[in-house]
């Protein structure tokens, strides 16, 4: 087994394309508290540890439920994909830099909107 080094923005790229969730992977549980520590460490240039993918057949892919990363993290919202790659472990940590990179640049979106209206 290879180990290939990959950034985060990479990885996030290819959410929802090439990389999905096996259905035997737990919810989404992250609480808030646990992303802002996630974060914490990201910006001080921890390591977050590694993600472990796995390879599925493509005859394998239409006989296994695998499912979207959290895009619009909503309770009771399910989506279920086929796909080649499916991570095994990372996935909490996957999702919540995808669903807080994704609101933070809205956010920073509607401020520079909002701004731009109040400019004279």
């Amino acid at each position: 087994m290879a180990y290939k080094s990959s950034s985060i923005a990479g990885v996030i790229r290819r959410l929802n394309r090439d990389y999905y969730l096996p259905a035997i992977q737990r919810p989404y549980v992250w609480t808030p508290d646990q992303i802002v520590r996630l974060f914490d460490s990201l910006l001080k240039g921890y390591p977050i540890s590694s993600f472990l993918f796995w390879d599925i057949e493509p005859a394998q892919a239409t006989t296994l439920d695998i499912y979207k990363f959290v895009e619009d993290f909503k309770y009771g919202d399910f989506h279920n994909e086929t796909a080649i790659v499916a991570p095994d472990a990372g996935s909490g940590r996957s999702a919540t830099i995808d669903i807080t990179v994704d609101r933070l640049a809205r956010h920073l979106q509607g401020q520079a909107q909002r701004q731009a209206l109040a400019e004279p």
